[in-house]
């Protein structure tokens, strides 16, 4: 093969290594971005369920049978418990 043969074909390799690359780190980009947008979505629901059951409780009658579901509502949503006070529970162990 010749000398001009060999460099043509290691450019045209070169060139179709960097394309992929460039595409491949454009793909991981858009799916981090997908990841992140899920990611808020699901803390959005927890801490909407959160609230929707602090909002609740208030209302029903102290000694009532439907206090306890609803209290374990609560602590499975809340963010508070956590080591690092960020993520409850119900984020990684949606019910």
């Amino acid at each position: 093969m010749s000398r001009w043969r060999l460099t043509l074909l290691l450019t045209i390799g070169a060139v179709a290594s960097a394309m992929m690359l460039r595409y491949t780190a454009g793909e991981a980009q858009q799916r981090q971005g997908a990841l992140q947008q899920e990611i808020a979505e699901v803390e959005q629901q927890v801490d909407s369920i959160e609230a929707d059951a602090l909002a609740t409780m208030p209302s029903l009658v102290p000694g009532s049978p439907q206090r306890l579901p609803l209290l374990g509502k609560i602590l499975f949503f809340d963010k508070a418990l956590s080591v690092d006070r960020n993520k409850a529970c119900a984020f990684c162990h949606m019910p």
